[in-house]
């Protein structure tokens, strides 16, 4: 059981510091690291502009099969779900990377840092952090917008 939570411990640690890698060779916004215990700071580089909205852009492996990426507030508030189905490499088990973008509320942004959790939501397992393999990375984009 003890072994069982430490591997579990190290996973998400890999994880986190993968993450924090990522995002600082990513677009420029950088992770803090954990802040809490599965949550994931990034930094904006800079204000966003009255024109702008900030998505978060999540870069994927193969997940397990009819596993999904939740990608919440730490509160809960549900920012969006990653469901690979019919994404490259899913349909032959390679180890393809799929990107994806999820819009993130203005709310989700708190003196230029957004937090975010992910969690691996899979049939008749309890969620779980992404493993690295499985995230590959996490960056925030600026997305122009119209009024």
């Amino acid at each position: 059981m003890i072994a069982a939570k430490c591997r579990g411990q190290l996973r998400f640690a890999t994880v986190i510091a993968v993450l924090i890698f990522s995002s600082i060779l990513g677009n420029g916004a950088f992770a803090q690291g954990e802040t809490q215990q599965g949550v994931i700071e990034l930094t904006l580089p800079r204000p966003v502009s009255g024109n702008e909205k900030v998505w978060v852009e999540v870069r994927t492996r193969a997940l397990p099969k009819q596993a999904e990426i939740r990608v919440t507030a730490p509160d809960g508030t549900l920012f969006g779900t990653i469901s690979p189905y019919g994404a490259p490499g899913t349909l032959h088990h390679e180890a393809a990377t799929a990107t994806y973008t999820i819009p993130l509320p203005p709310s989700a942004i708190s003196d230029g840092h957004v937090e975010l959790c992910l969690e691996v939501d899979e049939p008749d397992k309890p969620p779980r952090a992404p493993w690295p393999v499985e995230v590959e990375s996490l960056n925030l984009v600026y997305v122009p917008v119209s009024d």
